[in-house]
């Protein structure tokens, strides 16, 4: 009888972490498409993005993938928002990471740690490539 019923226990835990999606993305994580104003603190200054700089920032971040490590990041932050709540990115001039709180999750919360940091592979995105239009 116990044996079934550890067979069962471990088939619905096997079953159930299958079926849990697996964060890969940003895009993942935050409604990237909602983002509706955008402060960002580089070498350039601190600014607000255009629309045209808040569409090429959009594509920008659903590139970012996810990573479990740390990395130092630092001269760049990014303020967000989504529906009136703001939200907080930091990076590193030329650097290959983002980092996060789990806070910034707008979605697929049960998916990370409470109260943890995130970080995520720039790919190739320069944010300091931004300037004050």
């Amino acid at each position: 009888m116990k044996q079934k019923l550890l067979s069962a226990v471990l088939i619905c835990s096997f079953l159930f972490a299958c079926t849990q999606k697996k964060i890969e993305s940003l895009s993942d994580l935050v409604e990237i498409d909602a983002i509706s104003r955008v402060e960002m603190s580089n070498n350039s200054g601190t600014f607000y993005l255009n629309e045209q700089q808040l569409a090429s920032f959009k594509q920008d971040l659903k590139s970012l993938t996810y990573t479990k490590m740390t990395a130092k990041v630092g001269a760049i932050h990014i303020e967000f928002t989504i529906d009136e709540k703001k939200y907080d990115l930091n990076s590193s001039t030329h650097g290959d990471y983002v980092e996060a709180h789990s806070s910034i999750a707008t979605k697929n919360q049960d998916q990370i740690e409470p109260d943890s940091w995130l970080y995520f592979k720039t790919n190739g995105v320069n944010f300091d490539n931004y300037k004050k239009q």
